[in-house]
């Protein structure tokens, strides 16, 4: 949902799922200790992230094997 992870305190890194096609611009607030969320660059979701300022700088594109 809108605020799946809101409030995760704790979280510290995170791993999106390639087929993610929609993720809204408060899912991770106020998560203050997360450092990274990994996303395949192809994903829609490396694209909607990338967009904000904020999420930008904790993008991780996962390496392609």
């Amino acid at each position: 949902g809108e605020q799946a992870f809101c409030g995760c305190i704790n979280l510290k890194s995170v791993r999106l799922p390639v087929n993610l096609k929609e993720i809204y611009r408060n899912t991770f607030e106020n998560c203050p200790s997360l450092d990274e969320i990994f996303v395949d660059p192809d994903s829609p979701a490396d694209h909607l992230l990338s967009q904000s300022s904020y999420y930008s700088k904790l993008l991780r594109h996962i390496p392609r094997i």
